[in-house]
């Protein structure tokens, strides 16, 4: 068995779980999908544990020749302890899928667990690439794999341009690998001096897989199912996706984007999310809408701060997916049996106060961008967040329902998942340390309480500030007069863009149309596609050599 103790094997293990899932309908059993998933998770978590290396890396690669470029390399995947750690996290996010999902049941049950268990195996092996030609090959197996398992879910109305965004992400990964030279494409991603224009590919992928505002409408309008979507096809690949980017930023490749218009950008972009969700009647959109902006705060956070706190960076990975996660899980437990533990975690975490995993970025940030210095950034970021907490308390306003006196096994599994997302926002959180020794840095975090004295008075009143008025506004009753409803709904659609992904629809419609006529002229496409090809074979014969 010593070839799974390498960087594939929780993916290999992972992938032979989503077979044995296929194939479940021979297997004798009573319920195969949660002991053959359960199975899978143990043994690709077994794998990790085994693979854990603080310091030096471990490789294994797959040699490759390129046939236009005079140069040998490979398929390489590297684990060291930050890849490790986001693979800890992946799979503790896997965990919590699978127990939400124990018993659901129907014709096509084990052919979603099936397309999970696949889609968190690429999502490591994209986590573990070593090398940008690994990481766009692995990227589009991560899309398709993502749109395969999209087109499993029920639906009344087909959605097909929109949720398209989403894969565009991998036409853009495939261009930083094009655009980049042969020596770029084969060197490790830690070292590349990638160019800005392969950086800003980069960048544009993993903003379109997170979903960051304004690049959220495929999620928005997506046909997810509540949890057994959002977990695996969003949320594990988005926290992949900006992990990638922690790492890059570790390296200062992001320095070109250094900038007042890109601080205003993102400001603005951070304040247009906020504002689409508290004004967001559904509150499954208002969900994706809060995802899509602590997406962009992390976001944010890395490219504008470069080479910042390797704690920070790390604290702001951890609190976006385990808080998300655990975000999901508190709504469905309010809804069972009325518990508000789990969501009162998740929003701490999410807004970073102290104690929390989440607090480590923030107080990263604070020091990174002085409050005096960058005053109508932190006033718009401000405001922005005081929208989000008035949103994310909207639940504190229905009343509590007692407790079951006798507990059933999904809430138990419930309660399995909620505890297993809050214990490491918690015990992080409380003890920076544990963190330091997940990812491997030599940097002294200090206690908690080094942290807290460590951020400016200034962020510690903005803190508060955001605490007292998105509390307020969470209280404010809306206004009950004639005409609210219409207002409310007219000002969502403008704040979710949906009318931008409509111009946009209308303007492709209207080049598809525009070509089929070019098509008509120039008698069928047949003919076209020939004259094409004659033009391209007589650039190549008729151009000068050398």
């Amino acid at each position: 068995m010593s070839w799974l103790i390498q960087p594939l094997g929780p993916a290999l293990i992972l992938g032979i779980g989503a077979l044995a899932l296929v194939l479940s309908h021979a297997f004798p059993w009573r319920r195969p999908i949660p002991v053959i998933a359960s199975l899978a998770l143990a043994g690709a978590g077994g794998v990790l544990i085994a693979l854990r290396t603080p310091r030096a890396a471990i490789l294994v690669g797959r040699p490759w020749t390129s046939i236009l470029f005079d140069i040998e390399g490979g398929l390489v995947w590297r684990i060291d302890a930050w890849a490790w750690s986001g693979g800890l996290v992946v799979l503790l996010l896997a965990w919590v899928l699978f127990l939400l999902a124990w018993d659901e049941g129907g014709r096509l049950a084990p052919y979603y667990r099936a397309a999970d268990l696949a889609l968190t195996a690429t999502t490591i092996s994209v986590l573990f690439a070593d090398n940008l030609l690994t990481l766009a090959s692995m990227w589009v197996l991560m899309e398709s794999v993502a749109l395969a398992r999209l087109a499993l879910e029920p639906t009344q109305r087909v959605e097909t341009g929109r949720v398209g965004l989403s894969a565009a992400s991998a036409l853009f990964m495939a261009l930083a690998c094009s655009l980049s030279g042969p020596a770029l494409v084969m060197s490790p991603l830690s070292t590349a001096a990638f160019t800005p224009l392969v950086q800003g590919m980069l960048i544009l992928a993993i903003a379109l897989r997170a979903a960051v505002y304004p690049f959220h409408g495929w999620l928005t309008h997506s046909r997810l199912s509540f949890i057994a979507g959002r977990l695996p096809i969003y949320l594990i690949p988005a926290m992949v996706g900006l992990w990638l980017l922690g790492m890059l930023n570790l390296a200062s490749i992001t320095a070109w984007l250094d900038g007042l218009p890109w601080m205003g950008f993102l400001a603005l972009s951070l304040l247009g999310s906020a504002l689409a969700a508290w004004i967001e009647p559904g509150e499954g959109r208002s969900l994706d809408l809060i995802a899509a902006n602590r997406a962009g705060f992390i976001l944010l956070a890395v490219i504008l701060w470069p080479g910042q706190s390797t704690l920070a960076v790390a604290g702001g990975l951890f609190a976006f997916g385990l808080g998300m996660a655990l975000l999901y899980v508190a709504r469905l437990v309010n809804e069972d049996w009325g518990g508000r533990w789990p969501a009162a975690i998740a929003i701490l975490t999410l807004l970073g106060y102290p104690a929390t995993v989440g607090f480590m970025e923030l107080v990263g940030v604070a020091r990174s961008a002085p409050l005096r210095e960058h005053l109508g950034f932190w006033g718009t970021v401000t405001g922005a967040e005081i929208l989000l907490l008035a949103t994310l308390l909207r639940g504190w306003r229905q009343p509590l329902r007692p407790l079951p006196r006798r507990v059933s096994g999904p809430q138990t599994r419930l309660l399995i998942a909620s505890i297993s997302l809050a214990v490491p926002v918690l015990a992080i959180g409380l003890q920076p340390a544990i963190m330091a020794h997940l990812i491997g840095t030599e940097e002294a975090p200090g206690g908690i309480l080094a942290l807290a004295r460590g951020m400016p008075l200034a962020a510690w009143i903005r803190l508060l500030a955001v605490s007292l008025l998105g509390f307020g506004l969470s209280r404010l009753q809306r206004p009950a007069w004639f005409g609210w409803q219409e207002m409310q709904r007219g000002v969502a659609r403008v704040a979710r863009l949906d009318w931008v992904y409509g111009l946009i629809h209308v303007v492709l419609l209207a080049i598809l149309a525009f070509w089929r006529e070019v098509l008509r002229i120039t008698e069928g496409e047949g003919y076209l596609g020939w004259l094409l090809l004659l033009l391209v074979l007589a650039w190549f014969l008729l151009s000068p050599v050398g």
